[in-house]
């Protein structure tokens, strides 16, 4: 299973990656606080029930969510958890924030400074476990003989470096 650790005011930028992460592993593979917790449902008992049946975490870093002492919670039980073996914990940074000591040494997501077609690859990868998604940006160099002619009339432009799918126009 796959546990979403956000903040509620986060929520615009999680919920489409757990919509694609639902339309491609089913509903009752993402764990995802709309649709996993229901009216009269026990809170912390759904959110027991999640982290102790995920093996692959991703928790939302931001601002708001480190403010957070229920996220606080839930990604301190997923670093319990991992130090286990039992599951993988994976940080995607969404804002500017810094990580928290423990998880600076891990590689993480970073959608704020990537975008999101790219986080959202990324994300997708990992619970395929093909994580094949380059970090590292991209050069292109393009080289000529006798290119005066091209001089006016050469334009390349670059939709997004970072894509693993890279598309000019």
């Amino acid at each position: 299973m796959i546990f979403l650790s956000h903040n509620s005011k986060d929520k615009m930028l999680v919920e489409p990656i757990a919509i694609r992460l639902r339309d491609i592993y089913g509903q009752d593979k993402v764990f995802y606080d709309s649709w996993s917790i229901q009216l009269g449902d026990g809170i912390i008992d759904k959110m027991n029930e999640g982290l102790a049946n995920c093996n692959l975490y991703y928790f939302f870093v931001s601002k708001n969510s480190l403010e957070s002492f229920m996220v606080k919670l839930e990604w301190q039980n997923a670093v319990m958890k991992m130090s286990r073996g039992k599951s993988k914990l994976i940080p995607v940074r969404i804002d500017d924030c810094v990580l928290p000591p423990i998880l600076s040494q891990s590689l993480y997501i970073d959608l704020y400074t990537n975008g999101f077609d790219v986080a959202l690859r990324q994300i997708i990868d990992m619970a395929d476990g093909t994580n094949v998604t380059p970090n590292a940006q991209n050069e292109i160099s393009f080289a000529c003989k006798d290119c005066a002619m091209f001089v006016n009339s050469l334009n390349v432009g670059v939709i997004n470096l970072r894509d693993s799918n890279i598309r000019f126009n």
